[in-house]
This record gives structure tokens, sequence and C-alpha cells, in this order.
């Protein structure tokens, strides 16, 4: 912030006034200087660093929500087996619980898979994102209107 502070105190007054815009990444030091010593500056975020956070909190916070609800759904599952459940209906129960268990973990693990260009990732990271996506295909489908 000082070598930012340092750059509007070397810079001509007469110049810094003809400053219509200013891109910028989201830092809020670089903002909060431009502000004070542009206040009539439009300040423009570039898209690469707007799209970084859209992946770190939108994407996120999906994503996150979602691994939640299955491990919800998991402990709800295991909650209604009791001592008088019969094994065949134990048996299906478990079997359930461990299909949420483990969309949690993919969930979990998910995240470089949907931040990474899908060029670059490998085969089999590319099969199991598509598989993610195609079981929760209503949150997908609210991420891509979103963005």
């Amino acid at each position: 912030m000082k070598d930012f502070e340092k750059f509007f105190k070397d810079v001509p007054s007469n110049s810094l006034s003809a400053v219509i815009a200013v891109a910028m990444d989201m830092n809020a030091s670089y903002n909060k200087l431009v502000t004070k010593h542009l206040p009539k500056a439009r300040i423009v975020y570039d898209r690469f660093h707007m799209q970084s956070q859209f992946g770190r909190d939108v994407l996120g916070t999906v994503r996150l929500d979602e691994a939640r609800r299955h491990k919800a759904k998991e402990k709800e599952i295991l909650a209604d087996i009791s001592d008088d459940t019969d094994k065949e209906t134990m048996k299906s129960l478990k079997q359930e619980a461990k299909a949420e268990k483990q969309e949690y973990s993919q969930l979990k693990k998910l995240r470089w898979s949907l931040l990474t260009n899908s060029d670059k990732l490998s085969d089999s990271k590319t099969e199991q994102l598509q598989s993610i996506l195609q079981d929760h295909h209503d949150r997908a489908c609210k991420i891509k209107c979103v963005s």
C-alpha cells in the first residue's frame, strides 16, 4: 500500500485529474487508494479476478452446501436404523447411507476440478466432474445461469 501511495504522490495532480477509469484486481487496498486519490474515476475489475472470486465464493459455497446436504442425509438415514429394523431394510439403509457418504466425499474433493480449465483436467477428473455435474444437474444449472 505504501508503494501505491507513493505513486499518487509522484504523479502530477493535473495528470491524475484526467484519469477517468482504473482497471485493477479486487484488492481492497487498491480500491481504497484509488477511491481516495481519484474519486471521480470509475473502477473496473478485471475479468480474471472476478471469475476467480466467483469460483471461490459461489462455486465453493454451492459445492459445500451440497456436500453438507449429503452428510446430513447420511446421518438421517443412519438415525432411522434401530434395534427392531429388519435385516433387509437395515442392509438397504446402510447402502443408501454409504452412497450419501461417497457423494459427500466426492464433492469435498471436487474444488480444484471445478476451478480448473476443463482442457487441463485429466481424463479421470473430467469423468468425475461430469458425473458430479450430472448427479447435481439442478445446482449446476443454477450456477451456469448466474455466471
